[in-house]
């Protein structure tokens, strides 16, 4: 019983002595937020909706179907983990693009979303 505790006390001692921290920071574009892409939908979504939503596109592109409009953020994910005696940071890219792809009406016929640090948050409609 007296080495089940002491072993219990030596673990939460331990724990208080790692420290972790998570950080992110923009590089370029605006974060794009993964559940404004869910309220997207296409043959009901505007144009004018979209830049409601996301603002000016970082770049717009006539296509045969219509405009296309790309939205991009570039960024890093910065992980800190401390012991009194030891510190591991890593750093991770990050890279979100929105494509929307526009009708002659301007109403969405596509849209896609990928997330280079999270593909489960990937999206394509349309």
């Amino acid at each position: 019983m007296r080495n089940h505790l002491r072993t219990v006390w030596m673990l939460g001692l331990a724990a208080a002595f790692v420290i972790g921290c998570t950080q992110r920071h923009q590089l370029s574009g605006r974060d794009i937020d993964p559940k404004t892409i869910e309220q997207i939908t296409p043959g009901v979504t505007t144009k004018h909706e979209i830049e409601e939503r996301f603002g000016k596109p970082d770049q717009v592109r006539d296509k045969s179907e219509g405009e296309e409009y790309l939205y991009t953020y570039r960024g890093v994910i910065e992980k800190t983990t401390e012991l009194i005696v030891y510190a591991k940071k890593t750093t991770t890219d990050e890279r979100k693009t929105l494509r929307v792809l526009f009708n002659k009406k301007d109403v969405v016929k596509e849209v896609s979303y990928t997330n280079s640090n999270n593909p489960a948050e990937d999206v394509s409609k349309g």
